[in-house]
């Protein structure tokens, strides 16, 4: 990742693409079918209604907004959460802060 996106967003980013991978445990090989379907879909979707703050990618799939852990929505209405909540994700993750 880069540098300068880690910093911006940090450690919430981190752990929305680490909420990623407890999906791929979830889901197993299915993951990556059914995350590009949802992905084109939510493109679709996108271009007929677009949401603020949101990507195409991202505003109309519930693997980046409802089935996950940390969703996108954290990071794409800053200011993310500080404080004990950040450093609770964090610890849940690995992270440090």
């Amino acid at each position: 990742m880069e540098p300068a996106l880690l910093a911006e967003d940090g450690r919430w980013l981190l752990a929305h693409e680490l909420s990623h991978t407890r999906q791929h445990d979830l889901f197993g090989p299915t993951y990556l079918p059914v995350h590009a379907m949802l992905l084109f879909l939510g493109i679709v979707m996108f271009s007929f209604r677009p949401v603020a703050k949101f990507s195409p990618w991202h505003a109309y799939n519930p693997l980046e907004r409802a089935l996950i852990c940390v969703p996108i929505d954290v990071i794409a209405d800053p200011p993310p959460p500080e404080g004990p909540l950040a450093d609770s994700v964090s610890h849940a993750f690995g992270l440090r802060g």
